[in-house]
């Protein structure tokens, strides 16, 4: 991260599931990683003093029937809050839309907040589903929408956007997509 030009290391926040742990990211604890095992792998490093951020899913071999559909959701609800992403949008209806799509998979809401605005610091407000909130140019968020079933998935897909004049630029690198086999 250093050679390609953030300004410190990251703190790296990782998942292991399936587990009973309902948590997104949680500490690994010395627990040593077994195939089957399905890891969010999250960075946040920080260019030029402002806050970036990437997260990835990993499957340790053959990801289960329901990982597989939890991707699939995922991406089909990036996919949906994406197209919706443009100037003087209402930021609550990137959230609605992809929840909707979400939903088309069987599963009923995100574990953790499906995106969140970005500068200087991780999390910065407001709130992206706040209803009276119209998205402007130069807009800064990271679009992660998740889920986690205690037990059977841990699934995350995130890509840093920025609303542009015309509509919506992906400025991740790492381009977001469901789970990745390794």
């Amino acid at each position: 991260m250093l050679r390609s030009g953030a300004d410190e290391d990251t703190q790296v926040l990782m998942g292991i599931g399936p587990n009973a742990n309902t948590m997104l990211m949680e500490a690994l604890n010395g627990r040593r990683l077994k195939r089957g095992d399905v890891l969010v792998y999250e960075t946040l490093p920080y260019y030029r003093l402002y806050n970036t951020e990437v997260a990835a899913t990993y499957s340790l071999g053959k990801p289960s029937d329901a990982q597989k559909n939890a991707a699939e959701a995922c991406a089909a609800a990036y996919a949906a809050g994406l197209a919706e992403i443009k100037p003087g949008a209402h930021s609550a209806k990137v959230v609605d839309s992809s929840l909707k799509a979400f939903r088309e998979y069987g599963w009923k809401s995100y574990t953790h907040t499906p995106g969140h605005f970005v500068g200087l610091d991780n999390y910065e407000g407001p709130p992206l589903r706040d209803p009276e909130l119209l998205l402007q140019p130069g807009m800064v968020l990271s679009f992660h929408p998740n889920v986690v079933s205690a037990g059977k998935v841990k699934e995350t897909i995130s890509g840093m956007l920025l609303v542009t004049d015309t509509g919506v630029e992906s400025i991740s690198k790492y381009q977001p997509r469901g789970i990745r086999v390794v």
